[in-house]
């Protein structure tokens, strides 16, 4: 699968969106279910699967494909739940 990476500068950010080239599919900035970003080569494939970013489609989609496929999506509280996970589990970046 080849991938597309384009750049977007916006006030001396720089915004990496990766397309994939075949399916021509577009990975939105942040995830639809948890809503962090978006930002890895794995993200793009498991978007490309599950509609969601890897650790959302590993955490939710994987274990339940055909509920998944059918519409199936976390509670609000299995997602918030699952966010703060995420959290504790993320490095602390200070922006300047």
């Amino acid at each position: 699968m080849e991938k597309i990476q384009k750049l977007i500068a916006i006030d001396n950010m720089t915004i990496h969106i990766i397309e994939d080239a075949e399916s021509n599919i577009t990975m939105p900035l942040f995830c639809p279910i948890c809503e962090f970003i978006m930002s890895s080569a794995f993200d793009l494939e498991y978007y490309h699967t599950y509609s969601c970013c890897k650790n959302c489609s590993l955490k939710f989609a994987e274990s339940r494909k055909t509920e998944w496929k059918k519409g199936w999506r976390p509670s609000s509280g299995e997602i918030e739940e699952f966010k703060n996970y995420l959290r504790l589990q993320s490095p602390c970046f200070i922006l300047e």
